[in-house]
């Protein structure tokens, strides 16, 4: 699968989620990593690229987390 940047709107729920966690890290097991990865999935921003289980899978969705945590 070929690189998909994020929207503007993806990192702001992403950031959302670090400041909701009081700037901690969110790992994969995490509920609050779970229910956004799903929501990413199904949002018509990317075409059918959903259809990859890469596409901000739940290690994605924990990595960018992680990227905005340390880059405060």
């Amino acid at each position: 699968m070929a690189r998909i940047d994020w929207t503007r709107d993806e990192p702001v729920l992403a950031c959302a989620l670090v400041a909701e966690k009081e700037w901690r890290g969110l790992r994969t097991t995490d509920q609050q990593v779970q229910d956004p990865s799903r929501l990413l999935r199904r949002l018509p921003l990317h075409g059918g690229a959903a259809a990859d289980p890469k596409f901000r899978s739940l290690g994605s969705v924990s990595l960018k987390t992680g990227n905005i945590m340390t880059a405060k």
